[in-house]
């Protein structure tokens, strides 16, 4: 489960990252980015309990396990498409 868990939160970091380099480009304030990270890591931490039906997980396990992932992979494509 926890793979799983943390190889959807790095795909979903490589998508945000990409996104988040098009909102850069439109709006010109890098940080809305952070923003929109934190808010798809509410949706997305709230969603998979609910579709997966895991049980009550305390944050520090899903910043283990899916979080790390997701902002480490977001940063990394964001940070090599604005300097493109």
């Amino acid at each position: 489960m926890e793979k799983k868990i943390g190889i959807l939160f790095s795909v979903v970091g490589i998508v945000l990252g990409f996104l988040s380099s098009i909102f850069t480009q439109i709006t010109k304030f890098p940080a809305f980015n952070l923003l929109i990270v934190v808010i798809v890591v509410f949706i997305l931490r709230f969603s998979l309990e609910r579709l997966l039906k895991i049980e009550k997980k305390p944050w520090n396990w899903w910043l283990s396990n899916g979080i790390y992932f997701l902002i480490l992979f977001w940063f990394i494509t964001w940070t090599i498409i604005y300097n493109i």
